[in-house]
């Protein structure tokens, strides 16, 4: 960790602020409290503030992960946008938003080709959800993960096929899918009732593309295995 943030900025300071940077969004507000600060007599706070941006760094550098062999992860290797196969329209995120509802959809225009609201069941936390906006496709096996586990060997063509394979895809609740990330099995699970169907996922999916699971990750499938059959 300290090493890569060095290689990131010159000093924390600079993390602080070329994260603040990096997010336009919040650019103003954050801003304020940086100019706040690096005000004399402010050590307490500024000591916290650096705490916060360390974390914040280290969340980030979630999302650049190398692997085995020092090959960079990017997403974009994988997939860059949902694709539409059949030129309906409609991507794939929102044909499994159709396939998945529980109730009509409704679309944003009258060309029917953005879901907005309907009426889903994420199996990762059990709850409803109505608004379109609040669901991510999620990958069980994420990109990231596989690509450190294997994927840094495959073939363009076989990481784009990894990445729209609907065995693999879920939709679930989005801010539960920010925090499973890139991890694997030993380090989270969904909801009780979802776990031996979430990793019969994970076992057939690393099968199919042979990728190579983790050894914590192994043994967190092996020891639901008594619990149950399918695995």
């Amino acid at each position: 960790m300290s090493f890569l943030t060095v290689g990131m900025c010159s000093s924390v300071i600079g993390v602080a602020y070329s994260c603040i940077q990096a997010s336009p969004k919040r650019a103003s507000a954050h801003r304020g409290i940086y100019d706040s600060m690096v005000k004399p007599g402010n050590s307490k706070f500024l000591l916290g503030f650096l705490l916060l941006i360390l974390l914040f760094v280290s969340v980030k550098l979630r999302y650049t992960i190398l692997s085995e062999s020092g090959t960079l992860y990017r997403r974009e290797d994988y997939l860059v946008s949902w694709p539409d196969s059949d030129n309906d329209c409609q991507n794939l995120r929102h044909e499994l938003l159709m396939r998945e509802s529980l109730s009509k959809v409704t679309f944003t225009a009258n060309r029917d080709c953005v879901v907005s609201a309907g009426t889903w069941f994420d199996p990762y936390t059990e709850v409803h959800l109505y608004k379109a906006s609040d669901l991510d496709v999620d990958h069980v096996i994420p990109l990231a993960y596989a690509h450190a586990h294997g994927g840094y060997t495959w073939s363009t063509k076989k990481r784009k096929a990894f990445a729209i394979d609907q065995e693999n895809l879920l939709l679930v609740d989005d801010y539960e899918n920010s925090f499973k990330g890139s991890k694997g099995p030993s380090e989270y699970l969904p909801a009780t009732g979802f776990h031996c169907e979430y990793l019969g996922i994970w076992k057939r999916i690393a099968e199919k593309y042979k990728i190579k699971v983790g050894e914590a990750d192994r043994i967190a499938i092996k020891e639901k295995r008594q619990l149950c059959d399918d695995l």
